[in-house]
C-alpha cells in the first residue's frame, strides 16, 4: 500500500481562493434583486444578468471545497483558478496560486499518476 501523500500548503490557499470567489458570486446573488426592484430598465436587466451568473458560479466554485483529493477535482480547481485569471482583480491571487498548482507533489496529493 502507498503511503498517503502530504497535503500541500496551496490546497488550503486554493480552497480560500475558491471560497472568496464564492463569496463574491453570492454577493451578486444578493445584488440581483436590488437591481431588479430599483424600477430602472437597465437595472433590472443587470439583475437579470447578476442572477443568471452569479448561482451557478457561486456553486462551482464552492463545491470544490468540501470535496476529496481525486484527480478530477483536482481538474475542477484548475478550471476555476484559469476562470479567475480572466479578471485583473482576480489576477493578483490567481498566477500564484496556479503556479503552485502545477507542482507535481500537488498532482500526486489529488492522485493523478502520470505525474
Amino acid at each position: 500500500m502507498a503511503p498517503t501523500p502530504v497535503k500541500p500548503g496551496v490546497v488550503v490557499w486554493a480552497k480560500v481562493y475558491l471560497g472568496a470567489m464564492a463569496a463574491l458570486y453570492f454577493a451578486l446573488l444578493l445584488l440581483a434583486p436590488l437591481m431588479m426592484a430599483s424600477g430602472d430598465e437597465e437595472a433590472f436587466a443587470y439583475g437579470i444578468v447578476f442572477f443568471v451568473i452569479g448561482l451557478p458560479c457561486a456553486l462551482l466554485s464552492l463545491v470544490p471545497i468540501f470535496l476529496p483529493p481525486k484527480p478530477w477535482v483536482w481538474v475542477w480547481i484548475l478550471v476555476e483558478i484559469a476562470f479567475g485569471m480572466t479578471s485583473v482583480c482576480c489576477l493578483p491571487a490567481a498566477l500564484p496560486l496556479l503556479i503552485f498548482w502545477l507542482k507535481p507533489e500537488t498532482k500526486r496529493y489529488y492522485g493523478k499518476v502520470n505525474v
